[in-house]
């Protein structure tokens, strides 16, 4: 109770937040086991190491954000480009000697400690934007004093093909994500005409030079959605994978939840044989243990509240900065939420989205409380008392 009040900032996002982390640790231990027979872990090693590594990393990320949102916002500009280039140079890396996994080289191991820059790589682009559109706002959007627009545009480009050459959906989400904040910046049109032109022309080399998009595997996915072969191969989806497999189980969890409460915590029955149901798959989990009110529109409107409050309070920021930060990263963590939702309950193809701070994955939590540690900073700095 002692430290409530010291929680600066906007109350409702703290409430979200915190909510999600826990609910995250409360649904990993419900489908943990069913790593069992999937992975070089035995039960034991399950219950007393993965189980132990998600909840460090949630506590972490508490940490980070906590810490993060006791600082002025304004004293990160300085350090976003170094650290989206830093962030940049480890993406590259990943490419070359990265861990495989999922037909995706996304993890990079440095002294035994696993981690996916791209998820670091994403926040900080948004911030280094952020940063960038604050300037040319400050300038009274002078093009003359705005060359940073054109260097930005290429490096969301680039930062967007290496994001995409292993997750076709994430690097569409950055890609949106980047032009709304461009829209909101007020930035001139023939940056808004060349922008998606200039991501996609650069994002394309950049993919093609890491390897190749992946293209294949976003048209099974399609064809298995569409049930339709849209390539020509008389093959529909991939001939080595089930691509639907998951995405109708994942449905018939949600379809066969008793309304409205659900199976209750720990019950869910089809955790064992979905896979990946502590990570990609774990909204339709929630829906089938808790019930489509409290589970599954409960998950909803946290990230909804979320979304309001980022996007709503921005009318109060002194800074125009403070302003683009808190809509860019908000808009990022919905987006990603949103589209694993709509894989869960069969609204799209399977994208391989997590849900943030819920589903298992120590990049994902850190990354994300990053951001959301940002927004409270705004909101602390910058904001008026607005709960």
């Amino acid at each position: 109770m002692h430290l409530i009040p010291k929680l600066k900032g906007d109350k409702l996002i703290w409430a979200c937040s915190i909510i999600l982390l826990l609910w995250g640790c409360l649904i990993f231990y419900s489908t943990s086991p069913s790593l069992l027979g999937k992975s070089e872990y035995t039960i034991v090693e399950i219950t007393s190491v993965l189980i132990k590594k998600h909840f460090i990393y949630v506590l972490g990320g508490f940490v980070l954000m906590y810490v993060i949102h006791l600082v002025d916002y304004r004293n990160y500009a300085p350090f976003t480009r170094i650290l989206l280039f830093i962030f940049f140079i480890l993406m590259v890396i990943t490419n070359v000697i990265g861990v495989n996994e999922g037909q995706a080289m996304r993890k990079l191991v440095i002294f035994g400690f696993s981690f996916q820059p791209a998820e670091f790589a994403k926040i900080f682009l948004i911030a280094d934007l952020a940063a960038i559109l604050a300037n040319y706002y400050k300038n009274q959007k002078d093009e003359k004093k705005s060359n940073e627009i054109y260097e930005i545009i290429i490096f969301c480009g680039v930062i967007i093909g290496l994001v995409a050459k292993n997750s076709n959906s994430a690097g569409l989400i950055l890609a949106i994500t980047c032009y709304i904040l461009m829209i909101i910046g007020g930035i001139s049109k023939k940056f808004l005409i060349w922008a998606p032109i200039a991501f996609f022309c650069i994002a394309l080399p950049a993919a093609l030079f890491t390897e190749a998009l992946r293209t294949k595997v976003l048209v099974q996915r399609i064809e298995a959605f569409v049930s339709t072969d849209l390539n020509g191969d008389s093959i529909i989806g991939s001939p080595d994978v089930q691509d639907s497999s998951q995405q109708d189980l994942a449905i018939m969890a949600v379809s066969t939840t008793p309304f409205p409460m659900g199976k209750f915590s720990g019950r869910s029955e089809i955790k064992n044989t979905l896979p990946l149901s502590y990570s990609d798959f774990v909204y339709s989990i929630i829906v089938e243990e808790y019930g489509f009110i409290f589970g599954g529109i409960g998950i909803i409107l946290l990230f909804l509240t979320i979304l309001y409050r980022g996007v709503v309070n921005i009318q109060y920021t002194k800074k125009a900065y403070g302003g683009y930060l808190s809509v860019g990263l908000t808009l990022t963590i919905v987006f990603q939420a949103l589209i694993h939702i709509f894989v869960n309950i069969g609204l799209c193809p399977v994208t391989g989205q997590t849900l943030p701070l819920i589903s298992q994955g120590g990049s994902s939590i850190l990354a994300v409380s990053i951001a959301l540690g940002i927004i409270l900073s705004v909101s602390r700095t910058d904001l008026k008392e607005s709960v």
